[in-house]
């Protein structure tokens, strides 16, 4: 068994070799505005992709990665793709950390200060390991980014100082515990992350929606946040005391004035 699992991972290592060769000699046209690369098994992308000159696509508005299931890095490029309005990055679960210049918010000797794709609008990262978000992302001088959706994150354990972001989906972070400083957040859905403990920064809240079939108490944070809108759907057993006005769980959502309250009924 021993000597077959070797030869398995010899054979595999090849493929991924002989991969990432061709997609090497890949590399697009400056004029490209669309990548999508799906199913990629190489243990690392190619250095087009990679190297800081990938601000030669100076075209790219959209990046989508999905099902990499080897890449442990993402590109150091992605800092200098000026017109990038939208990066998807799903099923990635190899990825632990993010190029040291990916999201750089330093000075470098030869080009000055970076403005970090400042078209960038849309952020989606789906299924991935990263334990917090580049912090260039999060740059004051970022004013562009609108939407931030983020799935299946596991080790993802705060979402903090975005000043620009809008609009919010956050679902299935099971080790999320802090959502703060999102100064024009207006719109927020959180589904599944059953530890969030605070929701703070959000002076511009106007929708909220909050899922979890397992909440049998409602956040404390909820007391805090002033938003027009609220839909909730929770268990049943937390359902029946947000009928009555006298309890506590009540207590903690009644200056919200529009309500839409559910349980998930048994099939």
């Amino acid at each position: 068994m021993g000597l077959r699992d070797e030869t398995n991972k010899q054979q595999q290592q090849q493929q991924q070799r002989a991969l990432e060769e061709v997609i090497e000699k890949l590399s697009p046209p400056s004029s490209t505005r669309h990548i999508h690369i799906e199913g990629y098994f190489g243990s690392r992308l190619p250095n087009w992709m990679m190297v800081p000159a990938t601000w030669v696509f100076k075209s790219l508005r959209i990046l989508r990665m999905d099902k990499l299931h080897y890449c442990t890095q993402l590109p150091n490029g992605l800092c200098q793709l000026p017109s990038l309005e939208t990066l998807s990055i799903n099923d990635a679960r190899a990825i632990k950390t993010v190029g040291p210049k990916a999201w750089r918010n330093g000075t470098g000797r030869s080009k000055g200060r970076v403005r970090l794709q400042p078209a960038l609008r849309v952020l989606h990262i789906d299924n991935c390991k990263l334990r917090y978000l580049p912090p260039g992302l999060s740059s004051s001088k970022r004013f562009g980014l609108r939407q931030l959706n983020l799935y299946e994150l596991s080790n993802l354990t705060s979402v903090e100082n975005f000043p620009s972001v809008v609009e919010v989906d956050i679902f299935d972070c099971p080790k999320l515990t802090r959502i703060s400083s999102l100064s024009k957040l207006q719109k927020i859905r959180i589904v599944r992350c059953p530890i969030v403990v605070l929701l703070e920064g959000v002076p511009l809240l106007d929708s909220m929606v909050m899922e979890d079939t397992t909440m049998e108490t409602l956040p404390e944070y909820l007391t805090t946040v002033t938003p027009r809108y609220l839909k909730l759907t929770c268990s049943k057993k937390l359902y029946e005391p947000l009928l009555t006005c006298s309890s506590s769980e009540y207590d903690k959502i009644s200056h919200i004035k529009s309500r839409t309250i559910d349980y998930i009924r048994s099939r």
